[in-house]
């Protein structure tokens, strides 16, 4: 495999897809993901999202928000 390809084990998601896994609006997935709050990837115009990539930044979200 050249280093210019990459093989995922995993499906990518979609936007709607991400937003649903996430209860937000596509517009905020939009906005979180060009600003990097989110993880995403970019190919070419489009936007997708790594399942594991959000379930992993969701966890840390969770773990930031419960008191000590």
């Amino acid at each position: 495999m050249r280093s210019s390809e990459i093989a995922l084990a995993e499906p990518l998601w979609t936007v709607r897809e991400a937003a649903a896994f996430l209860h937000l609006g596509r517009n905020t997935v939009y906005e979180w993901a060009a600003s990097g709050k989110l993880p995403s990837l970019r190919l070419g115009s489009r936007i997708r999202f790594l399942p594991s990539a959000l379930r992993r930044w969701l966890a840390v979200q969770v773990d930031l928000t419960r008191s000590p």
